[in-house]
């Protein structure tokens, strides 16, 4: 079977608007039959790329964004947040028609870029669902889309990177894939920071061409003399794609509603939200809308979902949503679509809890479930056994702050959060650092606990999900509030021990989870 073929370009620098507006403009007119598969390479000015289902303020420091003007555009391709400047290479790859599934075309494009790496000797590998890595750090990624037979593969290479800004914009950026600790220069990388000298572009796009074009099974065509014509022409020129996100999509997704309530389920794939608002009797779902940094499918998945959703009765929702689920053929690439219920499910139950408890909708948002097997946030908290607080949770001069014990003298909330455990037969422990966290966990699986409430912030837990969730324990994760280590940039002395401040349990949910419905005290406790 002949190869399919593709122009071959470059573009050099250009702002950052106008080549996202080509990626997305090129789709529409290759989707019908307008425009050749195109593979673009290209840089862009300084800005900040949002995954297509990414909220901003779930995403980024959007303080720092603002006082540092950093232009935020949002890509047509699912997948996380990037920070991008000149010094990165990027790729572009627009195929009018192809039958292969995304997660397939994903795999096989990282895995292409991983080869290309590998020939500038550097041991680059590919890991699922859509990074390329050097050792444990993240070098290149490679984002996708389909819009009808048409797919946008969107592809970068950290050529030489800012950690310092990056750990700064980007909220959750100073983890490493094997789930240690590190500052964002060392979690991500860039060429330049591996081989002491920043690579010839032209040399690496050469090698980069090589790859993809094998690796994908396409076949090089020779570029018209009006394919350059034609690029320039969607540089300013209007949204040609349909389903871009419309405004009034965009604006439900971003801007939090007071009446919402919030779920987020750390999946392997990455995290998935939901928010959720109830109608004035709390019978009804009267708007439910998706988000993740995860690749949807089909990509416009989240609004269509929520659309069909919107104003089913409550005792519906988890039975419609498996639905329409499948009525859509949804699929989210490295994960399954039982999390999409999950997330769904879990904003109903936060909103119906604080509407029971009369409290505003939004102090249940740090419910997390991890693990668990599709099971609520307050499903398994119904069963915990255990609650875990971080030693910062007590006062900086307590001398019981790295001990389990506490003299509930009233001057943080742990001593609250202690006699309610024990009214509820649970056991109450410190946490002292990354180390004691996991291995306290593992510790309290193998005493043969049910589930676990943990108090992290989510920072934390959404950096570590893959290791959370191989604990095979199920989690409840509440998060803190006020100046914790990963808001000041002191995550290093925080889990080492360290962190001098003191973080608030009072915003926490941890009460209300204690208190509804208190368990019989268990025999030795």
């Amino acid at each position: 079977m002949p190869r399919p073929q593709v122009m071959v370009v470059d573009t050099g620098l250009g702002s950052a608007h106008s080549n996202l507006l080509i990626d997305r403009n090129w789709l529409a007119e290759a989707a019908r039959g307008a425009r050749p598969n195109l593979l673009r390479f290209h840089r862009s000015t300084t800005s900040v790329w949002l995954g297509r289902h990414q909220w901003p303020d779930r995403t980024l420091d959007t303080a720092f964004v603002r006082r540092h003007r950093l232009p935020v555009l949002r890509r047509a391709t699912g997948g996380s947040a990037l920070y991008v400047d000149s010094r990165q290479l990027c790729w572009s790859l627009v195929l009018g028609r192809s039958r292969r599934d995304l997660p397939e075309m994903l795999e096989a494009a990282g895995r292409a870029m991983a080869v290309a790496l590998c020939e500038t000797g550097l041991d680059a590998r590919f890991e699922a669902p859509n990074d390329v890595l050097i050792g444990a750090r993240k070098v290149a990624g490679v984002f996708g889309a389909r819009y009808g037979a048409a797919v946008l593969l969107q592809g970068f290479v950290l050529v030489d990177i800012d950690g310092g800004r990056i750990a700064h914009v980007l909220r959750y950026a100073s983890e490493g894939h094997d789930g240690r600790p590190r500052p964002a220069r060392d979690w991500l990388t860039g060429l330049a920071q591996e081989t002491g000298r920043r690579p010839s572009l032209m040399r690496l796009r050469r090698q980069l061409t090589d790859a993809l074009l094998e690796g994908l099974q396409l076949k090089s065509r020779k570029p018209s003399k009006s394919i350059y014509v034609g690029l320039r022409s969607f540089e300013d020129s209007p949204e040609r794609l349909p389903t871009g996100l419309p405004a009034e999509v965009e604006e439900r997704a971003v801007t939090r509603g007071p009446s919402q309530s919030e779920a987020i389920r750390v999946t392997s794939a990455g995290l998935l939200y939901a928010r959720l608002a109830l109608s004035t009797d709390g019978e009804v779902v009267s708007e439910l809308t998706l988000g993740g940094d995860v690749h949807f499918e089909p990509a416009d998945l989240p609004q269509r979902f929520g659309d069909a959703l919107a104003g089913i009765p409550v005792a519906e929702l988890a039975a419609r949503a498996r639905a329409q689920c499948a009525a859509l053929d949804a699929h989210v690439a490295g994960a399954d679509t039982g999390d999409l219920v999950a997330v769904c499910t879990e904003a109903l139950s936060h909103a119906l809890l604080a509407r029971r408890l009369g409290l505003p909708p939004g102090l249940l948002d740090g419910l997390q479930a991890v693990g668990g097997e599709g099971r609520t946030a307050l499903e398994l908290a119904a069963q915990a056994d255990a609650v875990l607080v971080p030693y910062c949770a007590k006062a900086p001069d307590c001398s019981e702050r790295h001990a389990d014990g506490c003299h509930e003298c009233g001057r943080c909330e742990v001593g609250e959060v202690r006699a309610l455990a024990r009214q509820a037969g649970l056991s109450l422990h410190t946490l002292v650092g990354h180390d004691d966290l996991f291995g306290q966990l593992e510790a309290l699986r193998e005493q043969g606990a049910r589930a676990v409430i943990v108090n992290l912030c989510e920072p934390f837990v959404a950096k570590h999900r893959e290791r959370l969730i191989a604990i095979g324990l199920p989690l409840v994760m509440l998060d803190l509030a006020g100046a914790n280590c990963h808001r000041l940039g002191q995550e290093a002395e925080g889990y080492a021990g360290r962190f001098r401040r003191q973080v608030r349990l009072e915003q926490s949910p941890i009460r209300h989870l204690l208190r509804p419905e208190p368990k019989r005290a268990a025999a030795g406790k």
